[in-house]
């Protein structure tokens, strides 16, 4: 498993790219993102009275990882890419008539 990782690292990431794992693994894990030059940006799982926590989404917490790399590349200028745009609804474009 650790050299398929490896060769996944290197083939989909530039040097210094985040690669997320959900914590806890083996430090095993961890050394071969570092060691093939990428960073890890960890997501713990949610411990509640003892059991790990389910969401009611599909998936054990995706839309959070997604959060957390749109955030990495967001433009800083704009640090909330899902934000309402209430005040576009109140300008007129000849595409309006299409959609």
């Amino acid at each position: 498993v650790i050299p398929a990782i490896s060769s996944a690292v290197r083939r989909l990431t530039v040097p210094n790219e985040n690669v997320v794992i959900q914590t806890p693994v083996y430090n095993i894990f961890f050394n071969c993102i570092k060691n093939n030059g990428a960073r890890v940006l960890e997501s713990p799982l949610v411990y509640e009275g003892g059991f790990i926590k389910v969401h009611d989404a599909p998936g054990l917490g995706i839309g959070e990882l997604n959060e957390k790399l749109i955030a990495e590349h967001a433009c800083p200028d704009f640090p909330e890419p899902w934000s309402p745009t209430d005040e576009w609804d109140r300008e007129w474009a000849n595409d309006r008539r299409w959609s």
